[in-house]
C-alpha cells in the first residue's frame, strides 16, 4: 500500500505504524524481519517531510545505535539506508542531533574508510555526506559552514575520496554513480576552501581526465 500512493504512508504513521516498525528494526529477534522493516521505512520516508517527523518522534535517531548492534554487512546497509532516508533533505532537526548527539560527521568519515566496502554502501554513504555538505547552512545557524569546516580540516575523509575516485574501474557504468557523488562532494568542498583542497583535487582530476581519455 505504500507503493500505491503517498498518502497511505502518512495513514501509516497516523495509525501508530511509525512506532510499530521502528520497533521492529529496533527489538525484533529476527534479522530478516528487521532487514524488511528497514526496507519498509526507507520506502515511507522518501521525500515525505511528514512522515520524516512522525520518524523523529518516534525515536529514528536510535538507528545510529542500531547500526552498530547490527553484525551482517547486509543488515548495516539496511538500516544505514533506513537512516538516511530519516536524514535526507530538509530534516535539519534530524541532522543536528545526528552530528551531535552521535558525532555523525566521524561515523560516516570512519564508514568511508572501512575496507573492502560493498560498493553500494559506499555510494550511499557519500550521497549522505553529499546531502549534509549541500545542505549544511541550514544545520547549524551560528555556524552555517560546520560540515564543510570538518570535512576540508579532515585529511582521513578527503584522501578517502581521492582514492576512490582514482580507483574506481572506468569500464564500469555501476561505478559512474559513485564518481559522480565524490566529485559533487568535491567540487561543494572546494567552494568553501579552495586554497585548502584544490592542489590534492587538482592533481587528482587531471589523473583522473588521462584515465578517462
Amino acid at each position: 500500500m505504500a507503493e500505491l500512493h503517498p498518502l497511505n504512508n502518512l495513514i501509516l504513521c497516523l495509525m501508530g505504524g511509525m512506532s510499530e516498525v521502528l520497533a521492529l528494526i529496533l527489538t525484533h529477534g529476527s534479522v530478516q524481519v528487521r532487514q524488511k522493516a528497514c526496507t519498509l521505512l526507507t520506502s515511507i520516508q522518501s521525500n515525505n517531510r511528514q512522515v520524516q517527523e512522525f520518524a523523529s518522534k518516534s525515536g529514528a535517531i536510535n538507528l545510529v545505535a542500531q547500526f552498530d548492534r547490527e553484525e551482517t554487512p547486509s543488515a548495516q546497509i539496511s538500516v544505514f539506508s533506513a537512516l538516511a532516508a530519516w536524514l535526507k533533505a530538509d530534516n535539519f532537526e534530524g541532522k543536528r542531533r545526528f552530528l551531535t548527539e552521535h558525532d555523525g560527521l566521524g561515523f560516516l568519515t570512519r564508514l568511508a574508510q572501512t575496507p573492502n566496502l560493498e560498493r553500494r554502501f559506499k555510494l550511499n554513504v557519500y550521497r549522505l555526506v553529499n546531502d549534509l555538505v549541500l545542505n549544511d547552512d541550514g544545520i547549524f545557524a551560528e555556524n552555517p559552514f560546520h560540515v564543510r569546516e570538518y570535512f576540508c580540516a579532515n585529511p582521513d575523509l578527503l584522501s578517502q575520496l581521492w582514492n576512490d575516485l582514482v580507483g574506481a574501474d572506468l569500464s564500469s557504468p555501476r561505478e559512474a554513480p559513485l564518481r559522480e557523488t565524490i566529485l559533487k562532494i568535491a567540487f561543494r568542498l572546494h567552494q568553501y576552501k579552495p586554497d585548502q583542497v584544490g592542489p590534492d583535487l587538482i592533481r587528482v582530476l587531471h589523473g583522473h581526465k588521462a584515465a578517462l581519455q
